[in-house]
């Protein structure tokens, strides 16, 4: 007599891992009640299936520098025994791959995954905001990969000068005048410049490397001058002049603080 065998079977994973398929074989037997036994071997080639994304976002699209950007993704697969990694470019050029299990989670055959990174700066330098075109892949063990790509935005923020102050309010002519403050900026990876105004309403510029420090978005400086005269208004026994200080960040930001400081001009004797 003749029979006919449907059987099924699903492959979760095309082992060993590390390829892009592998070949198996597989071995059909029949044995009827009388001890009479029948076998084929048929090959088979089971492909690995790459990973699907199915959605990616920034949590948000526009920050500023000293901010953490979050990417969110979701994907599929159908090699349910698969393990993963997620890579993210985050503008620079470099992937950094993290393990799924690191950031994620899989199970049948659907994957979540979210990653953050601060950014310290907005780079390239000189611009008030930058673009980052942050390129995400999925990769499975079997070579098989997925990749999506979102725009960020960083926006510089200025610097804040958080105090000011004058070693006196009260300067006689020939006596020097100092000055020293602080100031804060989130983008922890920007250099800065420093000026003075002394009262003539010209800023006069400093090294800040000799004259200020900064850590971790943390700032001071200190500088002094030589206050000469009282100009331009001689004929008077003193004069007030507004003392600003200014500090500019590498990407166009800048925080101005002022402190009046009062110039005595000496009589004659």
């Amino acid at each position: 007599g003749n029979a006919t065998i449907d059987l099924t079977h699903v492959f979760r994973d095309d082992n060993p891992t590390g390829t892009p398929f592998d070949l198996t074989q597989i071995r059909v037997t029949v044995e009827d009640d009388d001890t009479g036994v029948v076998s084929q071997t048929l090959p088979l080639t089971v492909r690995n299936a790459a990973p699907v994304i199915s959605n990616l976002r920034l949590a948000k699209a526009q920050i500023k520098e000293g901010e953490t950007a979050t990417v969110i993704g979701s994907f599929t697969d159908a090699g349910w025994g698969d393990s993963f990694s997620i890579e993210v470019d985050w503008g620079d050029g470099n992937f950094i791959a993290t393990p799924l299990s690191a950031v994620g989670s899989f199970a049948d055959g659907s994957g979540q995954f979210t990653l953050s990174r601060l950014f310290s700066d907005d780079n390239p330098s000189g611009t008030p905001q930058d673009f980052a075109d942050v390129r995400v892949r999925v990769i499975d063990d079997d070579t098989g990969s997925a990749q999506g790509n979102l725009r960020l935005r960083i926006d510089n923020v200025a610097p804040t000068i958080t105090a000011m102050n004058l070693s006196s309010t009260l300067v006689r002519e020939g006596e020097t005048l100092g000055v020293s403050g602080s100031f804060n900026d989130p983008g922890i990876a920007d250099t800065f410049t420093l000026e003075v105004d002394w009262g003539n309403g010209v800023f006069m510029p400093f090294d800040f490397a000799t004259h200020g420090s900064v850590v971790g978005g943390v700032g001071s400086f200190s500088v002094s001058q030589l206050i000469e005269d009282d100009h331009p208004d001689s004929g008077t026994p003193f004069d007030d002049r507004d003392i600003r200080a200014r500090v500019r960040d590498d990407d166009t930001g800048e925080g101005v603080a002022a402190g009046q400081g009062r110039r005595l001009r000496l009589p004659p004797v």
